[in-house]
């Protein structure tokens, strides 16, 4: 999954600083990046590393975990960011725990929000900050 996307650079879903982040690499073949794939499961996504790991909202906290919990799973939306086109493969993702909060970055790290829990300046980013592309980089 990526985000930011423009025709200079990609960022991708990653770790930072042992969290779950934005990586400072634009190359997903990078060590330090991994790329989260979706199982459709029943009617929820769960989103996992190549270890297996869940990407699992604790809170805001956005972490991995080695189990599924009702806290990895999340909800394929279209995007929350209005000008952006489902069919070019972007989407919000919602948690299916917690109606209403949305996984979203936010100074580069990745976080689990309601668009009401954030100061004025931070909603005003919300729909772009919860909207994310697909990249298959197989």
């Amino acid at each position: 999954m990526i985000f930011g996307r423009d025709d200079s650079e990609s960022h991708y879903l990653g770790m930072r600083q042992n969290r779950v982040g934005v990586s400072v690499e634009a190359n997903s073949n990078e060590e330090s990046t991994f790329v989260l794939k979706i199982e459709k499961r029943d009617r929820f996504a769960v989103l996992t590393n190549s270890d297996g790991k869940y990407l699992t909202a604790q809170g805001e906290a956005v972490v991995l975990t080695d189990t599924l919990e009702s806290r990895s799973r999340w909800v394929i939306r279209n995007p929350l960011k209005a000008d952006l086109n489902p069919n070019d493969g972007w989407f919000s993702l919602e948690s299916a725990n917690t109606p209403g909060t949305f996984l979203r970055h936010y100074s580069l790290f990745v976080y689990a929000h309601k668009k009401s829990e954030l100061t004025p300046g931070q909603a005003v980013l919300f729909s772009c900050d919860a909207s994310w592309e697909f990249e298959d980089t197989q």
